[in-house]
């Protein structure tokens, strides 16, 4: 089933007219999310570069060398940290694409930042923080319930 995934996702970069690939699961698993980033990069490194989305999101993907070191690029979330089944997102640009707003090179490494994305990250935090604050609740009642049948 995997690998059937990743063909339908190297599919996507062989459309001319594609400028730009998210790739986002609700998966916690590295096979499922850092493989396939890195897989889907080595295979269409010629077209298409990885961006870091949501710059300031500090929980990153998994940084190792069977995944080529794409986890600094990606978000990652996890249901002890953030109330959540956990998430990832990964995010491919064309090369030479043009966005609707400009992309910022960095530098000191060879890493894209998109701007302007504190908007969209500010109102995911505010979700996040809410579903945490509902788990915690509910983990506070089912802990009470506990206690009152023993």
């Amino acid at each position: 089933m995997l690998y059937s995934v990743r063909s339908l996702q190297f599919l996507t970069f062989l459309v001319p007219s594609v400028q730009c690939v998210v790739y986002s699961t609700c998966s916690i698993h590295e096979q499922e999310n850092e493989c396939v980033v890195a897989d889907a990069i080595r295979n269409n490194r010629e077209n298409f570069h990885l961006v870091k989305c949501f710059p300031e999101w500090d929980s990153r993907g998994n940084d190792n060398s069977e995944t080529d070191h794409v986890g600094p690029f990606c978000v990652r979330t996890y249901p002890e940290k953030h109330a959540t089944n956990g998430f990832f997102v990964s995010c491919f640009v064309r090369n030479g694409a043009e966005l609707n707003e400009p992309v910022e090179k960095s530098k000191q490494k060879k890493e894209v930042l998109v701007p302007e994305s504190k908007p969209l990250a500010a109102h995911l935090i505010k979700i996040l923080e809410k579903k945490k604050r509902k788990r915690e609740a509910e983990l506070l009642e089912a802990n009470k319930r506990s206690k009152t049948l023993h």
